[in-house]
């Protein structure tokens, strides 16, 4: 098929994501993921932020709806006694519009607190174990010392012409109790709504 049939081929340069300090063609926009790799220290910084994991924008300049899914793995006792906390850093846009917003996947709580802050985040609440649909996913067993990844996904909760995504880890100013050193693996897939629509 061709243009004057009303088939385009797809753009396939024009749809790239910044992955690892390198700006790949993709293709197909629909389909956007990425997966990063972040070593944690028990004495990391306060605060550290990911390099761009994904930029992404459509061809035409309308605002739209977006869902994305991933996990966050990291070890079972990271998971289970780490006082620190994963966040999805998003700026949205649209037209001359950008916004930013900062998404937790995962929050340890507070240990040290009178009460204890409860832990929180996507990668919990959406857990099967609070009555979401997402299971743990566990690796390298035995359990112990097991990888555990836990989904989450914002369905439709992404809105804008372009978006860009990093991600936050910080300490909540509490020694960690266990689970570091480690590595942190974050996979995502990102796809607009409309697809196939001259996007």
């Amino acid at each position: 098929m061709n243009e004057s049939e009303g088939i385009h081929d797809p753009d396939w340069e024009r749809y790239r994501v910044t992955k690892d300090g390198t700006n790949a063609p993709v293709g197909d926009p629909t389909r956007w993921g990425a997966q990063v790799f972040t070593p944690l220290h028990d004495l990391f910084p306060t605060e550290f932020v990911t390099p761009q994991i994904l930029q992404l924008a459509t061809r035409d300049g309308y605002s739209r709806s977006w869902s994305l899914i991933g996990t966050l793995t990291m070890p079972t006792a990271t998971w289970n006694g780490a006082s620190s906390q994963c966040l999805l850093d998003l700026t949205l846009g649209v037209g001359q519009i950008q916004i930013a917003q900062s998404i937790v996947l995962y929050d340890a709580g507070n240990p040290s607190a009178v009460p204890p802050l409860a832990p929180g985040g996507l990668c919990r609440t959406q857990h099967s174990t609070l009555g979401g649909p997402y299971a743990s996913i566990l690796e390298n067993n035995p359990a112990s010392n097991a990888n555990e990844s836990r989904s989450f996904a914002i369905v439709g909760g992404l809105i804008g012409q372009s978006i860009s995504i990093r991600a936050r880890y910080q300490n909540s100013g509490f020694p960690p109790t266990a689970g570091f050193p480690t590595t942190a693996r974050l996979c995502m897939i990102v796809t607009p709504y409309a697809a196939g629509e001259g996007l």
